[in-house]
């Protein structure tokens, strides 16, 4: 039965995402200011690695193609591909962002059709969410990705509790979480009480739900999203792999944000990085 939900979810999502003019606006919107951290994160991390290489990086779920060309421009000597399962979006992507070092494909990040251990670098930002079947997600980028290579994984941690509690006291909802400021209570001790469980769970438990495709582009706020994102998942994901070691959990650039992370590591915003090892 869930394998047959993923299925249709899937189905829609990828009809929604072929055919809404006014999401590829939404996402034309975005420009550097969203992506300079994301650039940040994943330069700081690509910097381990062997530069003597002409590194392969592929980007999942590109979207309009920008994110990939920054990432182009930032690593000139790198080949790098964006992949989106919306054929509008990389048809736009290759109308748009051109550079000799990159390209563009239409690809669904759950079954891709690249050949095994062919990039040194799998990354994604605000995509994850998004995502109806995480496992088989997270086995594809295993399969295609190098002895020592990376995994980076950006997203909002949909669970967390410490963001109701923010909202509660600055009096602020936000759209496909909360309708009133007092829904951020519920809200607290419904993320409170998932993120306990699958903190003292044995393995990963990825929860997904219902997207509200219908208003995803006339209300906004992530409504679209699937998958109830959270660190807590992929650290317990990827320590029951024994050919990777977790070099990054949290998302966090200024300084009192990465003290909040050192103590509050489950319930703060997903920047994960894994590195294969074997």
């Amino acid at each position: 039965m869930k394998k047959l939900y993923m299925k249709s979810i899937k189905k829609e999502m990828s009809h929604f995402y072929n055919s809404s003019n006014s999401y590829l606006q939404i996402l034309h919107s975005r420009r550097e200011n969203f992506f300079k951290g994301y650039l940040r994160f994943i330069s700081q991390h690509i910097a381990s690695l062997n530069k003597n290489n002409k590194l392969k990086i592929l980007e999942l779920g590109c979207g309009d193609g920008y994110s990939t060309c920054m990432i182009a421009k930032a690593f000139p000597s790198a080949e790098v591909l964006g992949t989106d399962i919306s054929k509008k979006f990389i048809k736009y992507a290759k109308s748009n962002f051109k550079l000799k070092n990159l390209d563009y494909k239409v690809e669904d990040s759950t079954r891709l059709s690249f050949k095994d251990s062919r990039f040194d670098i799998i990354t994604s930002q605000d995509v994850i969410e998004h995502v109806p079947d995480i496992e088989s997600f997270l086995k594809e980028s295993d399969r295609v990705l190098k002895k020592q290579g990376l995994i980076i994984i950006i997203s909002p941690n949909v669970i967390s509790p410490i963001t109701p509690l923010i909202d509660l006291f600055l009096l602020r909802t936000r759209v496909a979480y909360t309708l009133r400021i007092q829904d951020n209570i519920g809200l607290f001790f419904r993320n409170l009480n998932l993120s306990l469980k699958k903190l003292f769970s044995q393995k990963a438990d990825f929860i997904y739900e219902q997207p509200d495709l219908r208003n995803a582009t006339q209300i906004g706020g992530d409504l679209d999203r699937v998958y109830l994102a959270n660190p807590i998942d992929l650290i317990k994901y990827f320590k029951n792999n024994q050919n990777y070691k977790i070099i990054n959990v949290n998302n966090s650039t200024s300084l009192y944000q990465k003290i909040l992370s050192f103590f509050l590591k489950p319930f703060y915003s997903i920047g994960f990085v894994a590195k294969k090892i074997r």
